[in-house]
C-alpha cells in the first residue's frame, strides 16, 4: 500500500505539496513586487532630495544676486534689440 498513488495520505501529500509550491511562487512574487517598491521608493526619494538641495543653493544670497543679475542682462540686451 505504502506505493500506491491513489491513497488518501498520497492524496494529501500531493495537495500538501501542491500548496507549498504555490505559497513559495506567491511569496516570490511579493518579493519581487517588494523589490521593485523599494527601488521606486529609492527614486521618489532621491528626486525629493535633489529638489529640496536645488531650494536650498537658490536661497543663497549670492544665487539670488547672480539671477538677477542675469535676468537684468537680458532685459538690457532685449531693450537695446527694441530701441535699435
Amino acid at each position: 500500500m505504502k506505493n500506491w498513488p491513489n491513497t488518501v495520505q498520497n492524496n494529501r501529500k500531493k495537495k500538501d505539496d501542491a500548496r507549498y509550491e504555490r505559497f513559495l511562487q506567491q511569496e516570490e512574487e511579493r518579493r519581487k513586487i517588494d523589490l521593485e517598491e523599494a527601488q521606486y521608493q529609492a527614486a521618489v526619494k532621491q528626486e525629493i532630495i535633489g529638489k529640496a538641495n536645488k531650494q536650498i543653493y537658490e536661497a543663497n544670497d549670492r544665487v539670488k544676486a547672480f539671477q538677477g543679475a542675469l535676468l537684468y542682462a537680458d532685459v538690457l540686451q532685449v531693450n537695446k534689440y527694441f530701441f535699435e
